[in-house]
C-alpha cells in the first residue's frame, strides 16, 4: 500500500534512517526542484505536488524496467522536438551524474532498479516542465529564428516581408 511505503524507514546517506515521505521532500525540495529552475526551467506544478508526483511515480514503477514504466508521462504543452533537444543539452548527462552523486543516497535510486528510477525522474522533469514560462525556451525560439513580434496571421507570409512591400 502506498501510505505503508511512504512511512517505510529508509537509510539515508548510510547515515540515518528516516521515512521514506522526508527523503522524497528533502530530495524534491532541496534537491530536484532547485536543480531543474538553476537550468533555466520553470516547472508547472508547486515543490509540494511535483513532490507527490515522484513519490508515487517511486512506488508505480518500484522493482521494473524505465522501459515498462506504470505511468504515462505527457509531453510539455507546446513542446517540440528543439525543446527537448535544449532540455538534453542543458540538463547533459554530466550534469544529471554530479547530480545523483549528490542525491542519489538511498535504496530507491542505488538498488538493481535504481538507475531505471533515475531515468523515470529525468523523464518526469520533462514532462512537468513549464515551457511558456522557462527562460530556456526563449533561447530555444531565439535560435530558430521565432520572436515576440511574430504574431501569426493565419498565412505563410513574412510581416517584414508584408511590412515592406505595402510600404514601397
Amino acid at each position: 500500500m502506498f501510505a505503508d511505503w511512504l512511512e517505510e524507514l529508509v537509510c539515508w546517506d548510510g547515515a540515518e534512517y528516516i521515512p521514506r515521505y522526508r527523503v522524497i521532500g528533502a530530495f524534491v525540495l532541496d534537491g530536484l526542484y532547485p536543480f531543474i529552475i538553476d537550468n533555466g526551467y520553470i516547472v508547472r506544478p508547486d515543490e509540494k505536488r511535483f513532490a507527490k508526483l515522484v513519490a508515487l511515480l517511486l512506488y508505480r514503477n518500484r522493482g521494473i524496467s524505465c522501459l515498462d514504466s506504470n505511468i504515462l508521462l505527457p509531453q510539455p504543452a507546446y513542446s517540440s522536438e528543439e525543446h527537448r533537444w535544449q532540455y538534453d543539452h542543458i540538463l547533459s548527462e554530466s550534469k544529471w551524474n554530479n547530480f545523483w552523486r549528490s542525491w542519489a543516497v538511498w535504496s530507491d535510486f542505488t538498488d538493481q532498479r535504481g538507475v531505471d528510477r533515475r531515468i523515470d525522474i529525468q523523464e518526469l522533469c520533462w514532462s512537468q516542465l513549464d515551457l511558456d514560462e522557462s527562460p530556456q525556451t526563449r533561447v530555444v525560439e531565439e535560435l530558430m529564428g521565432i520572436s515576440e513580434e511574430f504574431v501569426y496571421t493565419g498565412t505563410y507570409e513574412d510581416p517584414y516581408i508584408k511590412d515592406y512591400s505595402d510600404n514601397v
